[in-house]
């Protein structure tokens, strides 16, 4: 099943009602930048605090997702019964704003950074959505 515009605005609107702040990852991540869908996505990859973790669970919890892949202290794949999944990719934030990664699923304990700069991209507008 493929993660439609829609999905992923109820998605981050819900997560944003509840003021969880996250980041498009992926493919979706470069299509709001593009402000276009290229192509059909399988997911949506998220980037979110390791604090944020246990709201985020709460909110997504409502749509029957369920964890498939990885570990909650971690990063780790959401799937719901239509097979729609969502990709977390957890991080601690260090004193220059970069983000760390806690962990990859499927890739060991492997740390991955995301530089500082890449969380200053910005899509279309909210009222734009």
């Amino acid at each position: 099943m493929t993660m439609s515009s829609g999905d992923v605005v109820d998605v981050l609107d819900r997560l944003d009602g509840v003021q969880i702040e996250v980041w498009l990852d992926g493919g979706w991540g470069v299509d709001a930048l593009l402000n276009s869908q290229t192509r059909p996505h399988d997911d949506l990859d998220l980037i979110v605090r390791i604090s944020d973790v246990p709201a985020l669970r709460e909110v997504l919890a409502r749509d029957d997702l369920q964890l498939v892949e990885g570990a909650w202290d971690s990063s780790f794949v959401l799937s719901d019964p239509s097979g729609r999944e969502i990709d977390v990719h957890t991080v601690r934030f260090d004193g220059e704003g970069n983000g760390i990664n806690t962990g990859i699923p499927g890739g060991g304990n492997e740390l991955a950074m995301y530089p500082a700069s890449g969380f200053s991209g910005t899509g279309p507008s909210q009222a734009a959505r």
